[in-house]
């Protein structure tokens, strides 16, 4: 699980919440009455325009599918509220166009669809993928497509351009799927079926597009994949960088310098709470060959990058020559922060900001051009921040944009174009929110409902 960018159930890795690392049983089971109070098309809850799934996970320490998030089994019930058809999702409320289909019209509103936020959005018992036209996100209709595809209740996005948005169905599905949308319409395409169990937590394009890499929570592995989705062509074994219970629990993939970088998280799962067993790591491999590089010539064996945090579960992107990884280490403790990784040396060069100066548990973060961050925070268990920081200076900056319950924030997008994205989870008034970044004025006159809470996003080009 991401933080779901990515806080909301995720049993996705793995983990409940209940079995998470380091979170308190306690929460885990407020947040539960939550989601069961706020299922529902009228109860609404996105990375960087890549995975949403980015909000802060119940457990303590792990989220079980590494996005930091905890996730209920995701099982579909039986009447999925976000659907294929695009037909009534018997909820008036998330019919944004009004016209009683559940849904806006892709012709509806702003028309033009020339740039489009997919989010999947979920309650842990149903899933579904929503199209918002970014056009319209500050009238007072936004046009929205609330039932574009149905999805597994446990799943992250990643947009691949050319209208193409693959989706990552972790534990209970294992499979990835693809869509290509266009006009606010999204078309099934490929899919592929992964192992049983695999719990699969990223899908990182990786040789200018030939491949995809796919970390698998639940395996000692990462399976490389064609790019079409046709088949597993190469597997990476990461049993050599597993702690004592044989899982490193791999999160996310970036490739950066002909390198591939893979977050470990290290989480002994032994009690009910899982908790870290020491630094979050980085494997290292060659970008090509997928052959292990040892990063410390004076230890005996293959060595990835030691961090200074500890359970890297947040989401982990290259900016500029760096590499930057958020680990959130115990929840309730602020011990985490982003810290970076030179791209070219794999040298650790330490946190740039850390949870601290943020002021809570690291849920989710993105870093805009001009190194302006905006992180997503949970304070005390009970209260979730939307913060902005500095990436040169490591602080923070001015007073929260936003400030809502525990764990109802999720993912947050860069939209690409001076506005941010966020995904708002509170019970009766879910959906997609959105502000300036430069002025941080909240631009939605109320959050965007996409049928079902919002969990990720990502920008269709």
């Amino acid at each position: 699980m991401v933080r779901f960018s990515f806080f909301v159930f995720r049993f996705s890795s793995g983990r409940c919440v209940a079995c998470g690392a380091g979170r308190p049983i306690a929460v885990a089971l407020l947040v539960l009455a939550g989601l069961a109070a706020g299922c529902g098309d009228d109860d609404t809850t996105p990375g960087d325009g890549g995975d949403v799934e980015t909000t802060g996970d119940v457990e303590g320490g792990a989220d079980g599918d590494g996005d930091g998030e905890a996730e209920a089994e995701g099982e579909a019930d039986a009447e999925p509220e976000a659907e294929a058809e695009g037909g009534a999702d018997g909820d008036a409320d998330s019919d944004a166009d009004g016209d009683g289909d559940g849904d806006a019209d892709a012709d509806d509103g702003g028309g033009g669809w020339t740039r489009t936020l997919a989010v999947v959005a979920s309650d842990y018992l149903a899933g579904g993928l929503a199209l918002i036209d970014l056009d319209t996100v500050e009238a007072a209709t936004p046009t929205v497509v609330t039932s574009a595809a149905t999805v597994h209740a446990d799943a992250v996005l990643a947009c691949r351009g050319g209208g193409v948005v693959d989706v990552v169905e972790r534990m209970g599905s294992d499979r990835l799927a693809r869509y290509q949308v266009e006009g606010g319409v999204a078309t099934a395409g490929a899919a592929l079926d992964l192992p049983d169990g695999s719990n699969p937590q990223d899908a990182q394009v990786i040789a200018g597009g030939a491949s995809l890499a796919v970390p698998l929570y639940e395996q000692a592995a990462m399976d490389i994949v064609a790019g079409d989705l046709g088949a597993v062509t190469s597997l990476i074994d990461l049993a050599g960088y597993a702690d004592a219970d044989g899982l490193p629990e791999s999160v996310h993939v970036v490739e950066t310098a002909g390198r591939l970088f893979v977050s470990l998280q290290l989480l002994d799962r032994s009690g009910s709470i899982w908790t870290p067993t020491g630094p979050g790591v980085l494997a290292v491999f060659d970008a090509v060959s997928f052959v292990p590089i040892d990063v410390d010539a004076v230890t005996a064996g293959t060595q990835g990058v030691v961090l200074v945090g500890s359970n890297p579960a947040g989401p982990m992107r290259v900016v500029g020559p760096a590499i930057l990884v958020s680990s959130v280490g115990s929840y309730g403790t602020d011990d985490g922060g982003i810290e970076a990784v030179d791209g070219a040396t794999a040298e650790a060069l330490g946190f740039v900001i850390t949870e601290a100066v943020l002021g809570g548990d690291l849920a989710d973060w993105i870093v805009l051009a001009d190194d302006t961050g905006f992180a997503v925070v949970t304070v005390g268990f009970a209260e979730d921040r939307l913060v902005a920081f500095d990436l040169d200076t490591g602080a923070a900056v001015g007073v929260p944009l936003l400030t809502s319950g525990g764990y109802t924030l999720s993912g947050l997008v860069d939209l690409g174009d001076g506005r941010i994205a966020v995904g708002d989870r509170t019970a009766g008034a879910a959906g997609v929110r959105v502000f300036d970044a430069a002025t941080r004025a909240e631009l939605t006159t109320a959050p965007i409902p996409v049928g079902l809470p919002p969990v990720g996003a990502c920008i269709v080009d």
